[in-house]
């Protein structure tokens, strides 16, 4: 009978690069959740001076109103993360199958969000005493940005994977500065309420670039190809990716709900002051 051989898991050291990237996503991380809660800070004045506080307060009540889209959300991002990186940890991976799955689910939540953004739009803007077409228009093109946003998050779920933070976290930073950089030409140029949602389609299109392309380094085209949708596959990230789904939804509506409830039942005003205060308290407790 053979010895039993037992080996201490410290004495093993982590992978070759495991904890450059570890750093790296760490570091990347905070500067990015400090660079934005900054920019916040430094555009708001700038809008405020552009806006009003009327139009201000409708604008940061219905960018923090439309993540509630996510609603809609099936899971399958999440469970990218999970079940991909453990294909990549096999002898012979096969990244199509998570991969596949996870690119047409999307797809389909997608549509979804479509749906549920254009055709609540009017009764949005109504329920809250805006019903302008600036107001239903900027509805519907933050709606059509989220949901760029919701494909390219299958990018970042692939840099993660890959433990690749750092890329998915520069992704979201590209797209938070081209954001304010749009914003601030478009109401330089004279732009209404309407046009700022312009500026998010834009941004969400440059964040999505940047992920696309550090994606397919990493991973072929041939990836995403239909092959991969196996009935075993599908069943497996959407029963482990719903759960996660639903937590994460449950987070969103706690942190809309405030200026939702201060839009409807005090005034658009109020929400302008309620948000400048809660990015200089973010931009603080950073």
């Amino acid at each position: 009978m053979e010895p039993v051989v037992r080996v201490d898991a410290a004495s093993c050291p982590p992978p070759a690069g495991a904890q450059t990237r570890f750093i790296r996503g760490v570091a990347s991380g905070y500067a990015v959740k400090l660079s934005t809660a900054a920019l916040g800070v430094l555009v708001t004045p700038f809008l405020l001076s552009r806006l009003g506080s009327r139009d201000f307060g409708v604008y940061v009540l219905l960018t923090s109103l439309i993540p509630w889209l996510a609603l809609m959300d099936l899971g399958f991002v999440p469970a990218l993360r999970i079940h991909l990186a453990r294909e990549l940890g096999k002898a012979r991976p096969r990244p199509e199958l998570p991969l596949a799955v996870a690119w047409y689910g999307q797809w389909l939540v997608i549509v979804l969000v479509l749906i549920a953004g254009t055709c609540s739009a009017p009764h949005v803007a109504t329920f809250f005493g805006t019903g302008d077409s600036q107001t239903i228009l900027l509805i519907q093109l933050l709606t059509i940005a989220f949901a760029v946003t919701k494909l390219s998050d299958v990018f970042g779920a692939v840099l993660s994977a890959h433990q690749r933070i750092d890329l998915q976290q520069t992704g979201r930073a590209v797209q938070s500065w081209v954001r304010a950089g749009l914003i601030v030409a478009a109401l330089m140029l004279g732009g209404e309420l309407g046009s700022l949602g312009l500026a998010w389609i834009a941004a969400a299109l440059a964040g999505g670039a940047w992920l696309l392309f550090r994606t397919w380094q990493l991973i072929p085209a041939r990836a995403f190809s239909p092959t991969g949708l196996e009935s075993a596959s599908l069943t497996a990230m959407f029963s482990s990716g719903i759960w996660l789904s639903i937590g994460a939804a449950a987070g969103l509506l706690i942190v809309g709900a405030d200026r939702a409830i201060i839009g409807r039942f005090v005034s658009l005003e109020d929400v302008a002051r309620f948000s400048i205060t809660a990015s200089l308290y973010v931009l603080a407790e950073t």
